[in-house]
Order: structure tokens, then C-alpha cells, then sequence
């Protein structure tokens, strides 16, 4: 019976070392999962920082953008007058020579 005793505590031994190794697996594991989770989170910082700035980016293009609608705007109406003023030259010439 001693003899089957030790069997059995030595068996129960080897298995305890078998958890313990596999503890030891797991830890080394979830450390580097750990890490990774880290870098996954300063990456996402900098994923929004550059996101940030590309919006700013576009808010000021888009300012830009409104200026030279209000630029090229002015510049057509004043085509259109000077257009208007020439035509009328034009016709009043015309006119003239009939």
C-alpha cells in the first residue's frame, strides 16, 4: 500500500509540475499579449492625432476654398461689366455707322 501511495503522490507531483509549466507558458503569453495591447494603444493615439490634423488640414483648405469662390465671383461680375460695357461700345459704333 506504500508503494501505491507513492505512486499516486508522485503522479499527483508531475502534474503539478505540468500546471506550474503551464503557468509559467501563460504568463510569459499574456505579458506579450500585454505589450502588444500597449502598441495597439500608442498607435491608436497617433491614428487620431493624425486624423486630427488632416481635419485641420481640410477646415483650412476649405476656408481657402471659399475665398477664391468669393475671388472668382467678383472677377466674373466684373468681366461681365467690362463684357457689357465693350458690347454696348460695339453696338453704339454700329449704330454710328448706320
Amino acid at each position: 500500500m506504500a508503494e501505491t501511495q507513492a505512486q499516486r503522490l508522485g503522479r499527483i507531483e508531475e502534474k503539478i509540475d505540468k500546471i506550474t509549466d503551464n503557468l509559467n507558458i501563460m504568463a510569459t503569453e499574456v505579458a506579450v499579449i500585454h505589450t502588444k495591447v500597449e502598441d495597439l494603444e500608442v498607435r491608436r493615439e497617433e491614428s487620431h492625432a493624425r486624423a486630427n490634423r488632416f481635419s485641420e488640414r481640410l477646415d483650412h483648405m476649405h476656408e481657402c476654398m471659399h475665398d477664391v469662390k468669393a475671388t472668382v465671383g467678383l472677377s466674373t461680375k466684373i468681366m461681365y461689366g467690362v463684357g457689357a460695357a465693350v458690347g454696348a461700345a460695339f453696338i453704339n459704333e454700329l449704330v454710328k455707322l448706320i
